[in-house]
């Protein structure tokens, strides 16, 4: 005779759900910026559902079931396509959510997850970045300033942020410890990692920098200073921000008639690099994404292929400046 069929009474939650708890533990160990950004995300969410506060809205979507949850999240990434948000901009948001649900499944506070996918981004190479006429423009007219230690910090940042691809903020991070001339590297903080990585940076990025440090001097502290003067004629030593730096290569920019953005400069070398070397593979390593393969990172430490087509973009400007000896004596 077959047993007769029991079914299990449905799992109660491990732990009530304490909302504050847990988004305190989601942002647990993220920088400044992320925290900002990921709360931001939350935000738009809450404000779509009409609730006054983070707390209140995520208690309430939290508290409902499955269907309800994936039914509103739906909803919220149709609307949000209609208000022609960008897919970049949906698909973070959509994946905060899951994020988060995720989490609380892990606590035990949630007992369903989210399946609303996001949106297909169709990949593009990012034509608005100067090219290397304009970075060799920029760095043309930044030699050309009238302080000698303005002129040399603006081009070896700029520099910098074109041979390497640098971010703003890998920018910003870098101290003076940071930068080993000798050995022909610089340790970068990269977007999303908690421990800095060896950057090999080519013999004229070295002689900008060394034409830098000339005017900052070798005292500890930011790689970069912010250098406005001051109401008693002084440069201002503090660490240059995000901000600034995008300030001073819009200023460049509008002298060089040339649209100077970090991030237009980062475009710019990355490009190059696939022009000049035909290796996805290995700018895919100097462009330091965060979709590298472990594989792809071992083999990049065996033959530093970042460091090889760092050599390549810095190169290709090289010859578009037509010689490199244009920094501040």
């Amino acid at each position: 005779m077959a047993k007769d069929l029991i079914l299990a009474p449905t799992t109660a939650l491990d732990q009530p759900l304490d909302v504050d708890r847990l988004v305190e533990a989601w942002v647990s160990g993220r920088s400044p910026k992320t925290v900002e950004a990921y709360r931001g995300d939350l935000a738009a969410f809450v404000r779509w559902r009409g609730a006054s506060s983070i707390g209140e809205g995520l208690a309430r979507f939290l508290s409902g079931t499955m269907g309800e949850a994936n039914e509103q999240l739906h909803r919220y990434r149709g609307d949000m396509l209609d208000r022609g948000l960008a897919p970049a901009t949906v698909n973070r948001r959509l994946s905060a959510m899951r994020s988060v649900v995720r989490l609380g499944r892990r606590f035990g506070m949630v007992q369903w997850s989210l399946e609303v996918d996001g949106v297909k981004a169709k990949a593009y190479r990012d034509t608005r970045g100067p090219g290397l006429a304009g970075v060799a423009k920029a760095i043309r007219t930044a030699g050309a300033q009238k302080y000698a230690a303005k002129a040399a910090r603006d081009i070896a940042l700029l520099t910098l942020l074109h041979d390497n691809s640098l971010r703003r903020n890998e920018v910003v991070t870098l101290d003076l410890e940071h930068l080993d001339i000798y050995a022909g590297r610089v340790w970068v903080l990269v977007k999303g990692k908690r421990e800095r990585v060896a950057v090999t940076i080519h013999p004229a990025t070295i002689r900008a920098l060394e034409a830098w440090l000339k005017y900052r001097g070798r005292e500890p502290g930011a790689l970069f200073f912010n250098l406005a003067w001051t109401k008693g004629g002084k440069p201002n030593t503090q660490r240059i921000t995000g901000r600034g730096i995008h300030h001073v290569l819009k200023g460049i920019g509008a002298d060089a008639d040339v649209v100077l953005r970090p991030h237009g400069v980062r475009h710019s070398s990355i490009t190059t690099g696939l022009d000049r070397t035909k290796d996805p593979r290995a700018v895919q390593q100097y462009a330091r994404h965060a979709s590298i393969e472990t594989t792809m990172h071992y083999d990049d430490n065996l033959q530093d292929l970042g460091g090889v087509v760092s050599m390549a973009v810095s190169e290709a400007l090289a010859e578009a400046l037509g010689e490199r000896d244009t920094f501040p004596k």
